[in-house]
C-alpha cells in the first residue's frame, strides 16, 4: 500500500519510529511546535481514520488532543524509543471516564 493512499498517519518526534512508514503510513517527523501545529492540522483535516502521536508530542501539547471531540479519527498515543511515559495510559482513562462518567480504572 502506498503512503499516500493510506488512512493512517503518524506524527513523531523520534526517528526510532520510521519503521512504521513499512505499514504504509504517512509519516510526519517534526522538529518543533510549528511544525507539530502543521502537522497535526493537515492529519485531523485530511481523509484519515487513525492518527498516531508519540506520547511526548502529546504530553507537551494536550490542547491538541482535546480539541479533538470528533470519533473520527482514532487518536492513539505511542511510547518512543525510551518507553512509556504513562501518558498514553492516563488518555485512555480519562476516555473511560468521559464516556462511562466514572473512572472504572481505580484500583482499592
Amino acid at each position: 500500500m502506498a503512503a499516500e493512499n493510506t488512512r493512517m498517519v503518524l506524527i513523531t518526534d523520534d526517528d526510532a519510529l520510521w519503521a512504521f512508514a513499512a505499514f504504509g503510513m504517512k509519516m510526519y517527523r517534526v522538529y518543533n511546535r510549528e511544525e507539530l501545529a502543521g502537522a497535526w492540522r493537515e492529519a485531523v483535516g485530511g481523509a484519515y481514520s487513525l492518527i498516531f502521536i508519540t506520547e511526548t508530542l502529546a504530553a507537551e501539547n494536550p490542547e491538541m488532543i482535546v480539541e479533538n471531540e470528533a470519533p473520527f479519527p482514532i487518536i492513539v498515543l505511542l511510547p518512543g524509543a525510551r518507553g512509556s511515559r504513562g501518558t498514553a495510559a492516563e488518555y485512555i482513562r480519562q476516555a473511560v471516564v468521559k464516556a462511562l462518567g466514572a473512572d472504572i480504572t481505580k484500583t482499592g
